[in-house]
């Protein structure tokens, strides 16, 4: 990212929740480096969740589902 890192603009974004000014939303961080440090990095940083890269539907699926259940995704 050319002006901040995705470790950053989440800890802007959680800061902002903080202080009200945004709704709650959650966080999910998609990233190729899936070593253990890096998942630590990303908690600290305020993800709620981890995926790691490359993609696969039932794993994305798993994800939508948990954090966007009011919006009732189909089978």
């Amino acid at each position: 990212m050319p002006i901040m890192n995705g470790y950053d603009t989440c800890k802007e974004i959680k800061k902002l929740i903080q202080g009200h000014q945004i709704q709650p939303m959650s966080v999910v961080a998609v990233t190729a480096d899936f070593t253990a440090e890096n998942q630590q990095k990303c908690l600290q940083s305020g993800f709620d969740q981890i995926m790691s890269k490359p993609l696969n539907r039932k794993n994305t699926e798993k994800v939508l589902r948990e954090y966007l259940t009011p919006l009732k995704l189909p089978p």
